[in-house]
């Protein structure tokens, strides 16, 4: 008996809904998801007439992030006709500056509506990304050794995602990209002076390079050839040798006796 009751009900809205006032929101068509978007972005929402023909005013509302609730009146200027559409965009905008996912809640209100269950469009997510930064990279030594060198690149302080490294020969001129998403790279026996850049994008901002750090070589330490006298008297002697044909920079002097 009761699951004919309910059978009845279901039965009698759908009669209802069919030749009463039923009027709700669609579809949610604006803001949408971008990069840093402002204080006052266009709110605009798609109204569908499930019942009959209307000729009036209702209201329409959105509630963005669980605040205020904001309701404007629709005077329809013409007959809302059955299954059919009419776009609404709201006098007052929504404030979309703070970066983060934003939730809204749509809904209709008109007096006498015989279904308020296709009123509403709850949960409308809308997503404000902030823009793109580079970052800084790091690394312990930028000036190593010619051919005989190894190190660790890090980037800090990037917003977003690394699409990948590059690397260049010629100061910059031209790059060639490194198919990695890591934070991090090693390099190793560089025998040219290299730059390094890191492109990070964030969301659906553009993506951007970092600033390029530049490796600087060495030249390989050589040690040269000492020239003066090789043979003295035993005991009385004196001279000098000098240090000539070297690569580097003199840090102390050795000498043997064995």
């Amino acid at each position: 008996m009761k699951k004919f009751l309910l059978s009845l009900s279901i039965f009698q809205l759908w009669i209802c809904t069919g030749f009463g006032q039923d009027i709700g929101v669609f579809q949610a068509l604006a803001p949408s998801a971008g990069c840093e978007l402002g204080q006052s972005e266009t709110v605009t929402v798609q109204v569908f007439n499930y019942g009959n023909a209307f000729t009036g005013s209702f209201d329409v509302s959105y509630r963005l992030n669980g605040g205020p609730i904001v309701t404007e009146t629709i005077n329809m200027p013409f007959s809302f006709l059955q299954n059919s559409t009419y776009t609404y965009t709201f006098l007052t905008n929504a404030n979309l500056s703070t970066f983060g996912t934003h939730a809204f809640d749509f809904f209709t209100t008109l007096a006498g509506d015989v279904n308020n269950f296709n009123d509403s469009v709850v949960g409308y997510m809308v997503d404000s990304d902030q823009l793109s930064e580079g970052g800084l990279i790091t690394t312990p030594e930028t000036t190593v050794c010619y051919g005989s060198n190894s190190g660790l690149l890090t980037l800090t302080s990037q917003i977003g995602n690394v699409l990948n490294w590059g690397f260049s020969l010629n100061g910059g001129v031209s790059w060639t990209n490194i198919a990695t998403s890591s934070l991090n790279l090693t390099f190793s026996n560089l025998v040219n002076e290299t730059f390094y850049r890191v492109n990070v994008k964030n969301g659906l901002c553009p993506a951007i390079n970092s600033n390029p750090i530049q490796l600087s070589l060495d030249q390989p330490t050589v040690g040269g050839f000492l020239s003066g006298s090789d043979t003295v008297c035993f005991g009385m002697n004196s001279g000098i040798l000098e240090l000539a044909s070297y690569t580097g920079d003199i840090i102390e002097w050795e000498y043997s006796v064995d």
